[in-house]
């Protein structure tokens, strides 16, 4: 039997702004959700292709770490983080950190975020769904 190549239906471009700061592990405390997957008999689910961070310019920051949680709708566990560097300058040019890395999701699921410090970062995902 031959398989059957599957073709994204849907790009996903989403973009959201992080600002409370969450340290926790286990998916308690503030989560941003970035992507939220309905379940449906014609969503046969998603992959996350990339993660990019930035601080919106001129914004002076700290280091810290955005990590990554997918939410079932009973656990929600964490699967990766990504690293913003300090920017004590407030420069112009964005400083920036992008991850890409192939995380499927099925239908149901949901991507959420949180930054470990507060200040303000934008988190935009892309990929698609199937």
């Amino acid at each position: 039997m031959a398989l059957v190549p599957s073709y994204q239906n849907v790009q996903i471009a989403s973009h959201h702004r992080l600002d409370t700061a969450n340290t926790a592990l286990d998916g308690t405390g503030t989560l941003v959700t970035l992507l939220e997957l309905p379940g449906s008999q014609y969503n046969k689910g998603a992959l996350i292709e990339q993660v990019v961070l930035n601080r919106p310019s001129g914004t002076a920051g700290t280091a810290l770490e955005v990590r990554l949680f997918v939410d079932d709708g009973v656990n929600i566990r964490y699967v990766d983080s990504l690293d913003l560097a300090a920017d004590a300058q407030a420069q112009t040019i964005k400083i920036y950190d992008s991850a890409t890395f192939v995380l499927s999701m099925e239908p149901g699921q949901t991507l959420k975020a949180a930054v470990t410090v507060s200040e303000n970062v934008n988190v935009f995902v892309s990929g698609g769904v199937y």
